[in-house]
């Protein structure tokens, strides 16, 4: 497959950058969609799980910035991976991919960089406008500006729904001097590992079985049920824009205090969430 980069600096076979001497190295990340559990949705009667195409990984964008300060910091390193593939035959791109019951991680094959100090966002089937907003040079201010986007954006395939976007579950991932090693088998050795969440809702409706008799007892008959939502998010983050979690101690008394980030492990879930730019208090 066709890897596309745009990288700040060119890197000879020296192991040297075209204009300083800086030391390269190689990164290679560990990924798994949608964080924790895989895509779901919860429901009253279960979490309802992702389909196929929901969870689906046609390309995956990996940005490096050089700090986390969205006026003055910017892209160094952006690469573009297109050659995914599947479990038994992975891409050209990927070293591995391993499916799990509800979820998959995907160890990317290294690429390499000037050995510094960076600030990690992966995006997963990124549309055209993100690619841009994304390449050497831009300021990290586009991805915590709000944008006006649409559903279709965010979701929509060449043909069907199957391109939906991920990105960062808990913001910009550290990536430091030591996770960049001397040799592209080190560094695949020792991935940089994220976990990245969907940029949309899924929202359900879920009818009784018992259409039949609520039918009788009403003296009519319920069929044809037909929804939709009436009010529809404008704006969103390019990138997920993590919120501190919750204190686990304090929130069932009613006191809904913050604390700072803990990794995305199940047992944290309930008590993370995400900045929305269409609403500024919190949801519990």
């Amino acid at each position: 497959g066709t890897i596309f980069t745009s990288c700040s600096h060119e890197i000879n076979d020296q192991n040297k950058t075209d204009d300083k001497d800086d030391p390269v190295g190689y990164i290679s990340l560990i990924l798994s969609n949608s964080s924790v559990r895989g895509s779901e949705t919860k429901a009253l009667d279960s979490l309802h799980y992702g389909t196929a195409d929901e969870n689906k990984v046609k390309s995956v964008l990996i940005v490096l910035y050089n700090g986390d300060d969205p006026a003055n910091s910017e892209v160094k390193y952006q690469f573009a991976l297109t050659d995914i593939g599947t479990p038994a035959s992975p891409g050209s791109d990927i070293l591995w991919i391993s499916q799990g019951t509800n979820t998959t991680t995907y160890r990317t094959r290294a690429k390499a960089v000037v050995k510094d100090n960076y600030k990690l966002a992966v995006f997963i089937n990124p549309p055209a406008a993100l690619i841009g907003l994304t390449a050497e040079g831009e300021k990290l201010r586009m991805m915590t500006a709000a944008a006006e986007v649409t559903v279709d954006q965010l979701t929509m395939g060449e043909q069907i729904r199957d391109n939906f976007l991920m990105s960062n579950f808990a913001g910009l991932a550290d990536v430091t001097e030591n996770d960049i090693y001397d040799t592209e088998v080190k560094a695949e050795a020792a991935p940089v590992k994220l976990d990245v969440e969907r940029a949309v809702a899924k929202v359900t409706l879920s009818v009784a079985n018992n259409l039949e008799a609520a039918s009788a007892t009403l003296g009519a008959t319920i069929g044809e049920i037909k929804w939709d939502v009436d009010v529809i998010n404008k704006k969103a983050f390019w990138m997920r824009n993590a919120a501190p979690m919750l204190d686990k101690t304090t929130i069932s008394s009613g006191s809904v205090t913050q604390t700072i980030p803990e990794e995305a492990i199940a047992t944290n879930r309930i008590y993370m969430y995400a900045t929305d730019p269409n609403w500024d208090g919190i949801s519990h």
